[in-house]
């Protein structure tokens, strides 16, 4: 028994060289599995040009989708109202922390200011 390479094209598995085999012989291709099953048999080749039947598929889809309505929820002026009310209010409190290291300090459940060790406080240790 002879092992060969084959190429997978998308769509068939070509061998790499020549095989002396009659038409219509069935071989076992071991195929890894790499946990991705990559596009499915068929997928449309996007270096190529789509046939006609995939455009027609295409054109019925885009079709469709402009069918659709705009905005499945439109938004009214009483949002627009709650919005710009809710805006005004975080501008007017500020900021909650004073600084970047106080809000990690928070963030991270740390005590802020952070505590003098006995060395900085001129103690002894």
């Amino acid at each position: 028994m002879k092992t060969i390479e084959v190429v997978f094209d998308g769509t068939t598995f070509v061998p790499t060289e020549a095989v002396d085999l009659p038409a219509g012989t069935k071989v076992s291709v071991a195929v890894p599995d790499h946990g991705y099953a990559g596009p499915r048999a068929g997928a449309p080749d996007p270096s190529r040009p789509p046939t006609p039947e995939q455009q027609a598929v295409w054109v019925e889809f885009m079709r469709a989708v402009r069918a659709t309505p705009p905005d499945p929820l439109p938004v009214t002026d009483e949002h627009r109202e709650l919005w710009d009310r809710l805006r005004r209010g975080w501008e007017e409190a500020g900021p909650p922390f004073s600084s970047v290291e106080e809000e990690m300090a928070y963030i991270r459940g740390r005590p802020w200011p952070i505590p003098l060790s006995p060395l900085d406080a001129g103690g002894v240790p």
